[in-house]
């Protein structure tokens, strides 16, 4: 009498190592490749670090710092607004025209001036508003969420014979 195998139950997959046909396939338990995580995405290994500064882009280590060393100098943010202002705006009529490409300008050079104060991991926002001044008022607001312990703004106003323009400056650290 020869050897033969028992026959498989049904629904059981086949002596070759195929599912049996309606069955789902079996799951597989393989580990995640080196330096890419579940989600796909690359991890920080060293090797990943190396190419990153040889490439000569920025390489960042933890610093396990929950705070900054040095806060939002709102007076000298104030102050930087207003020469801003003053300097650029002294002498201009209200012109519709140019008042949008004004705004860009005087934001980024707002921007400009803040960032030559090296304030690691504050980001920035120039909020600038020009419009033409016919003796009217204007009431301005703006919400944000943020710690007021880190975060602060700073705003400046100018005003002469034909425009008005309000400047407001965020400083908000980020972790």
């Amino acid at each position: 009498m020869a050897d033969t195998a028992p026959a498989a139950p049904p629904g059981a997959p086949a002596a070759t190592g195929a599912p049996a046909p309606g069955s789902a396939p079996p799951a597989t338990t393989a580990p995640p490749s080196a330096g890419v995580s579940t989600n796909g995405a690359a991890m920080p290994t060293a090797a990943n670090l190396e190419k990153a500064a040889e490439a000569g882009q920025r390489v960042y280590e933890n610093t396990y710092r929950v705070g900054p060393d040095r806060t939002f100098p709102t007076a000298h943010a104030r102050k930087l607004a207003a020469e801003i202002l003053e300097k650029r705006l002294t002498k201009v009529n209200y012109a519709p025209e140019t008042a949008a490409e004004l705004t860009k300008v005087i934001s980024a050079e707002i921007v400009a001036g803040l960032k030559a104060l090296n304030l690691d991991r504050y980001k920035y926002v120039a909020d600038v508003t020009i419009g033409e001044f016919k003796g009217q008022g204007i009431r301005s607001a703006s919400r944000a969420l943020w710690d007021s312990t880190t975060d602060s703004f700073a705003s400046a106003t100018f005003k002469n014979a034909s425009l008005f323009c309000v400047a407001v400056v965020f400083g908000v650290y980020f972790e």
